[in-house]
């Protein structure tokens, strides 16, 4: 149902409808009717919202959490499908009526527009000033609406966006010892052994896990790739590494990509999007509050482009380059998340996540960031690379690492995706008054075990 396109507002005047763009695009190239009709294209929208093709009532019972009594609503709030104010009730339910409107039920903005006008008529408002969340070509009618239908007021508008990107920025530069101290407020991982979560990472460490494999036949072949003997070519010695489970797992739809650019992408620029979104979400993020935007930047260090060397010789595409070159690895996240700050890709082998930290902090530190998404990235799919490391003497042929010991006689190769959300400024978390949240980051005491092993 959702490839479909579908009305989800009318006005008495014209319509608006959302889906996917190819079934849009086919929609007004192809049909004759829509042919003839002008149209205007909207913002991309992240969903499938005001239809009841996609979410019901259960959705809403299973998002909508239960809010403290206390919470009472002290402005009139209108609905955009009926166009009347919400009744005064508890939280619960009314964040409950506006959910169950947002996933479900067509907007209707001429009664919207009807009822707020309504509303001000009966209050005689001497002036009244529109604010939108960013612009949009409602705006205009909407004022000249106003002109004419209360000539008793003077109407005018402003949008959050540019008043907010209109705000002098400031410069966060060290002054002291204590502002110098940094914070890891989120964090997210994909490591072997079925350690896709930071605590599930902290319990292999505690119990001494060893998670080193055969290579996994969606890896590549090793019975045809692996040569204990070192005689064929273009083999490795030893079929070992430790390898994370499905990195193949993404939602294309929920991150905006294509199921073309999808496929033709790296698994580990995929991941990174999606350890990257759950690093923010344990941080407790919210676009907007405390950080701004442009003061975000992304640190990730990237020692191979496996993929994109796999297919080298296969079906060179539109996303051959964006999808494989590890420059765009931390590039997509910025452009996801519309961060604005800086995005550095390290390659320094097999120091390359730590000195992408390292830069991170360095950011930090200098002012040019107030907040660094940093990690590493490395997803195994070459046996190219296998065979030259194996050949350089570098990878045990008996597959764990034994570092320090005498029997030591390599390394193992390893999949890993870890992500640090790292904020400065550690003087805010002191002042704070609830000890568990500040500058719109709750920080989570889960991970901190994992941070206080290291530092300890």
């Amino acid at each position: 149902m959702t490839s479909m396109a579908s009305v989800f507002n009318v006005d008495g005047k014209s319509v608006s409808i959302g889906g996917p763009p190819s079934t849009l695009k086919a929609l007004f190239s192809e049909c004759e009717f829509f042919k003839h009709t002008k149209n205007v294209p909207m913002r991309k929208v992240q969903g499938f919202w005001h239809t009841a093709r996609a979410y019901g009532t259960e959705h809403v019972q299973q998002i909508v959490p239960k809010i403290d009594e206390g919470h009472q609503m002290h402005l009139p709030l209108f609905s955009p499908v009926t166009g009347t104010a919400f009744e005064l009730t508890d939280a619960t339910t009314l964040l409950k009526g506006i959910m169950e409107e947002m996933l479900t039920q067509r907007i209707h903005w001429d009664l919207t527009v009807k009822g707020v006008t309504d509303w001000l008529r009966q209050h005689s408002q001497d002036s009244i000033e529109l604010i939108s969340i960013q612009p949009s070509h409602y705006l205009e009618s909407l004022l000249e609406h106003w002109r004419s239908e209360l000539p008793n007021s003077i109407p005018s508008s402003q949008d959050m966006m540019s008043a907010v990107v209109s705000l002098p920025l400031g410069i966060s530069r060290p002054r002291d010892p204590q502002s110098s101290k940094l914070a890891v407020v989120g964090m997210a991982c994909r490591f072997p052994g079925g350690a896709d979560t930071t605590e599930k990472f902290w319990e292999l460490l505690a119990q001494a896990k060893d998670a080193h494999t055969r290579v996994p036949s969606d890896r590549f072949n090793a019975e045809s790739h692996v040569d204990p003997t070192g005689k064929k070519h273009n083999t490795s010695k030893t079929p070992y590494g430790c390898f994370v489970d499905n990195p193949g797992a993404f939602d294309a739809t929920f991150f905006g990509m294509s199921p073309r650019e999808a496929e033709q992408t790296d698994p580990m620029h995929r991941l990174a999007l999606v350890t990257a979104y759950e690093a923010l979400e344990h941080a407790g993020y919210v676009r907007g509050r405390g950080i701004h935007a442009r003061r975000v930047g992304t640190f990730y260090g990237q020692a191979s482009d496996d993929y994109r060397e796999v297919n080298s010789g296969q079906e060179i595409s539109t996303y051959f380059i964006p999808g494989g070159c590890r420059a765009f690895a931390p590039g997509r996240i910025n452009y996801f998340f519309k961060f604005w700050g800086p995005s550095f890709s390290v390659d320094t082998a097999c120091s390359s996540s730590l000195a992408a930290i390292q830069t991170a902090c360095s950011s930090l530190w200098s002012g040019d960031v107030d907040m660094a998404i940093t990690g590493g990235l490395n997803i195994i799919t070459n046996s190219d690379v296998y065979a030259g490391l194996s050949n350089g003497h570098f990878l045990s042929p008996t597959g764990n690492c034994k570092t320090w010991d005498e029997g030591a006689n390599g390394y193992c190769r390893s999949d890993g995706k870890p992500d640090q959300l790292v904020k400065g400024r550690m003087r805010d978390l002191a002042g704070c008054a609830h000890p568990g949240r500040f500058s719109g980051f709750c920080v989570r005491t889960v991970s901190n075990k994992i941070v206080s092993s290291i530092l300890a």
